[in-house]
């Protein structure tokens, strides 16, 4: 049995290496003065972005309420979103 896994191993094709636009990033919430991460997911999954933003304005504190995009190892955020204004990227002051 070894050597029929060991033969399609063999002749399986190789992973393509993944595209340079996918990045894993992570979606983060601040409720009360703290950064925690929600999730991570790959940065071409812009569902995340409308799904995450429809799920946090439900919540009864939304107008304190911020969530942000941030890639793993940065310091700047690359979205920004509150419930007045909605997704932003971000800049720095």
């Amino acid at each position: 049995m070894s050597a029929a896994i060991a033969n399609r191993a063999k002749s399986a094709k190789p992973a393509k290496p993944p595209a340079l636009t996918d990045r894993i990033v992570k979606l983060q919430v601040n409720t009360t003065g703290a950064w925690r991460n929600v999730m991570d997911f790959n940065v071409q999954d812009e569902d995340v972005l409308h799904l995450a933003a429809s799920l946090f304005a439900l919540d009864k504190d939304r107008e304190r309420l911020r969530l942000r995009i941030i890639a793993p190892g940065d310091t700047a955020p690359l979205m920004d979103w509150t419930h007045q204004r909605g997704w932003l990227e971000w800049r720095a002051a």
